[in-house]
């Protein structure tokens, strides 16, 4: 039963884009309760319906409350629920507008960093092949931000957390 909903919601979501968005609070908050199902078909389907949710245009702000349970999807123990979580981070950096890719392109960029050390090689491969190519994107995108002249935007606004973490220097420690 849940896989069907989860399916329906996909469907709903690409014949009323504009019109769901704001509206999916709730649902979305009960789908990241199913994303610690025991089953890991379920798991998958509430990914996919998520991803899809949040990939709406007035939906993206509702990622911000199921960043913790993403972080352990990441790391699930079945190869595909996360080869969909790292599915899933390509369409959010595609999708997302500028204010909300600020917002959470850290967060992102380190669910790919951790699937880049995965034991499985296909979704190694597959998240830095994203990686690189949304740097590639990224740099386009400065490029094109520099000839229109837009003098509030520059390379250090895209990761606003960088300034946090060099602060508190985790990942200089070398003991």
């Amino acid at each position: 039963m849940k896989i069907e909903v989860c399916n329906s919601l996909i469907k709903l979501t690409e014949l009323l884009p504009q019109e769901l968005g704001s509206h999916m609070k709730g649902v979305v908050l009960s789908l990241y309760i199913n994303l610690k199902h025991n089953r890991s078909k379920v798991r998958k389907s509430t990914l996919k319906a998520i991803c899809a949710i949040i990939a709406l245009p007035k939906a993206t702000y509702l990622l911000s409350d199921g960043l913790p349970q993403l972080r352990v999807i990441c790391n699930d123990k079945i190869k595909d629920v996360r080869e969909t979580m790292i599915d899933c981070v390509q369409v959010w950096l595609n999708k997302f507008d500028y204010k909300h890719l600020k917002q959470f392109e850290a967060e992102l960029l380190l669910y790919l960093l951790n699937g880049s050390s995965d034991e499985n090689p296909e979704i190694s491969k597959k998240s830095l092949e994203i990686i690189e190519d949304y740097g590639s994107n990224l740099k386009k995108l400065m490029e094109e931000l520099e000839e229109e002249n837009i003098g509030d935007v520059n390379e250090d606004s895209f990761t606003p957390k960088y300034e946090a973490m060099v602060d508190q220097q985790w990942f200089l420690d070398s003991s």
